[in-house]
């Protein structure tokens, strides 16, 4: 949204709400001018922008995100199926790790 239509936006506000305040005028305003949030891809972060290698997951959000147990995932782990880290002692799983585990598995069901 460009200044101009943040103007237009203020106006309107102005015009049809006089009951709102002008902090709650300048606040709904602020909104409207933020940018939107890019859509999130395989190959982008959330919402938030972030690059998927920044984003690592628990076992149990990545177990939630695969639809199957925790007792799968450190199987799959162990089996050298799906790469984790350890950061500390907390086990974590890299989106990307999950996105290329699920790309192996399509391409090994593929072949069969």
């Amino acid at each position: 949204m460009g200044g101009d239509d943040v103007e237009r936006a203020i106006a309107r506000l102005a015009d049809d709400a006089v009951s709102l305040t002008l902090d709650q005028r300048l606040r709904i305003a602020a909104l409207l001018a933020r940018p939107a949030p890019p859509e999130a891809t395989p190959d982008r972060g959330p919402a938030a922008g972030a690059p998927m290698e920044a984003v690592v997951l628990t076992v149990e959000d990545t177990a939630e995100l695969l639809k199957v147990g925790r007792t799968t995932i450190y199987d799959l782990i162990k089996g050298g199926l799906l790469d984790s880290i350890m950061i500390g002692r907390l086990r974590r799983i890299r989106y990307t790790d999950v996105i290329t585990y699920l790309k192996q598995t399509a391409k090994r069901e593929h072949r069969q």
